[in-house]
């Protein structure tokens, strides 16, 4: 994607209806070259490039048909035109805010970008569910793991995604490169499926020296999805994920976020010993929320209950659960997903995932007995067969129980005189397995003589 294309002539004429084949009151969708909308949700900032310049423009995303956020040339004083480049941007340093809010833009959003003076006209770019989940070296290898689903949350053919790594640094010494980003697509053959995840990928960056490695992982991850492919081999109605980008205002004195979003629980996970769970977020100018808990499983009854709202404008929710509503779902990842009623139709909003286990952990294994032994030990701890990789192992060697604010395993103990070593494995939940000295479970006895 050119950021800074040249308008053509074509591009030049009014911005919908004199361009070839679109006739008045049209939406098109995917928007034709050379001009570019493009969708970066992970800051929930838009763009459109080489339109016209001079123009007036209002920018809306819709969801479900309902229209959740708008920025408008005319909302500024003198109004904010597109440039000699037919560019304006929202939600970008130079460019517009949203009105009021700044939504949390999803997969399956919809940009729509038409002129101001006539709506009925323009485009409309639909957000693609591209992202990234790991990032990690293999080997001589840079190996990326990710997801490409397209709006209506399919998988995507990989001949419309391409993976990136942006490193400045590549181009500096040691070991310099000619280009500041390196990149995996299926006609260069280093992009192909995952096969064990629905609309997976993994994008493998070869040839790489180890410093180079280091600057890959340092690097920032992102991940291009496009609606469709012109025969030219132009790239249609893009979306944009970039890794750790923070959503939400992206310059000084636009509207903080008040979208429609599960945004806390009141605790960190569901463990042994929970008596329920509180679900809170932001409503905005919703009639009604109702909050699903979702465990993933078709035989599970997921509960669900309608929230109650804050009063004002934008609106904040809660929904309690208790410990028997909690209690029917699967142990795993739960998801809190919220359906807004706005304006008469409920549209989806942010999802917030809070991990449930109800199960302790097995008890911490020892590779060195119980015993005296005549010189130091050097004492490994480690998981039962089938304990998840997550949980941790904590360990005192005074005796005294031990728990997350004790020393973590995380290679062998020495021991060179009498101690009783303790230990328990923790879970993603704050588990703790048993330790017990009396009758010899995550406990030992070790004397040196």
């Amino acid at each position: 994607m050119s950021r800074r294309r040249k308008t053509t002539v074509a591009a030049a004429a009014a911005f919908a209806v004199a361009t070839p084949g679109l006739a008045a009151a049209d939406i098109v969708s995917p928007p034709p070259a050379p001009l570019e909308i493009v969708v970066f949700p992970e800051r929930d900032f838009v763009v459109t490039e080489g339109g016209p310049a001079g123009q007036a423009v209002k920018f809306q995303i819709i969801r479900n048909g309902v229209t959740i956020a708008t920025a408008a040339s005319s909302q500024v004083s003198p109004p904010a035109l597109t440039d000699a480049a037919g560019l304006l941007e929202v939600n970008h340093p130079g460019g517009l805010c949203w009105q009021g809010v700044t939504p949390n833009i999803l997969p399956g959003d919809v940009l729509r970008v038409t002129d101001e003076a006539a709506p009925a006209n323009g485009y409309e770019v639909r957000t693609q569910g591209v992202s990234a989940t790991s990032t990690e070296i293999v080997g001589s290898n840079v190996v990326i793991h990710g997801v490409a689903l397209d709006d209506a949350g399919n998988p995507m053919p990989l001949g419309r995604v391409e993976q990136r790594i942006v490193q400045p640094e590549f181009r500096e010494a040691p070991d310099p490169m000619e280009k500041r980003d390196i990149r995996a697509t299926t006609g260069d053959g280093n992009l192909v499926r995952d096969p064990g995840v629905e609309g997976g990928f993994i994008a493998t960056h070869s040839g790489l020296s180890a410093v180079q490695r280091d600057k890959a992982i340092a690097g920032q991850t992102r991940v291009l999805g496009w609606q469709r492919t012109a025969p030219n081999g132009d790239r249609l109605g893009i979306t944009i994920w970039e890794e750790d980008e923070p959503g939400g205002p992206g310059l000084g004195g636009c509207p903080q976020a008040a979208d429609y979003a599960v945004t806390a629980f009141n605790q960190k996970a569901l463990k042994i010993g929970h008596n329920g769970v509180t679900v809170s977020g932001t409503a905005n100018d919703a009639t009604q929320v109702r909050v699903t808990l979702v465990d993933g499983v078709a035989a599970t009854t997921d509960p669900s209950k309608v929230a109650t709202l804050s009063a004002g404008a934008p609106k904040t929710f809660k929904a309690a659960f208790t410990k028997a509503q909690v209690n029917r779902l699967r142990d795993g990842q739960i998801k809190a997903v919220g359906s807004f009623t706005v304006g008469g139709t409920p549209i989806n909003g942010v999802v917030k995932t809070i991990v449930k286990d109800l199960k302790a952990p097995r008890p911490a294994q020892s590779d060195t007995r119980s015993g005296v032994y005549q010189r130091t030990q050097a004492v490994s701890l480690f998981r039962a067969a089938g304990e998840a990789r997550t949980s941790q192992i904590f360990y005192t060697t005074n005796g005294r129980t031990p728990g997350v604010g004790s020393l973590k395993f995380v290679r062998p103990i020495r021991i060179s005189s009498t101690h009783t070593l303790r230990a328990v494995v923790v879970d993603q939940a704050g588990n703790k397995s048993v330790s017990n000295c009396k009758t010899h479970v995550g406990c030992w006895r070790i004397a040196i003589r």
